[in-house]
């Protein structure tokens, strides 16, 4: 335990969008996700929904990841597989709440785009309102 600690210190740390929380929600992403991910941002603040940022770039996540999924009501978690693999190592490793993670997926074989990724979030949202 004492090295899987320490790692933490050593690795990238992830990246934040947004110097300090500034919305309710937060969108997680990592790897190819990235760049979708910040266009879907762009694409739902133009019609007037915004979030906040975090995108992973190693593991074990460090305490930048807790927090940013602590200070957020829900965390939406972009990923390219069927099975949101991510989440459940998210709520496996840091003890999370399951229903405060939303996943994002696309695993028709095709690289996601801000579009599936914009589309599933306001479905998300229009489904609650």
């Amino acid at each position: 335990m004492k090295k899987w600690e320490t790692t933490k210190k050593y690795l990238p740390p992830p990246e934040l969008f947004q110097e300090s929380n500034q919305h309710a929600q937060g969108l997680l992403f990592f790897g190819t996700t990235a760049y979708p991910a910040l266009e879907s941002m762009d694409l739902m603040q133009a019609e007037g929904i915004g979030f906040d940022a975090i995108r992973l770039t190693a593991f074990p996540f460090n305490e930048t990841v807790e927090a940013f999924i602590r200070d957020h009501e829900q965390v939406f978690v972009i990923e390219q597989n069927r099975d949101g693999q991510m989440r459940s190592l998210l709520i496996n490793e840091l003890g999370v709440n399951p229903q405060k993670l939303v996943s994002v997926l696309n695993y028709d074989g095709k690289p996601i785009s801000a579009n599936v990724i914009k589309n599933q979030i306001v479905g998300r949202f229009q489904a609650v309102s």
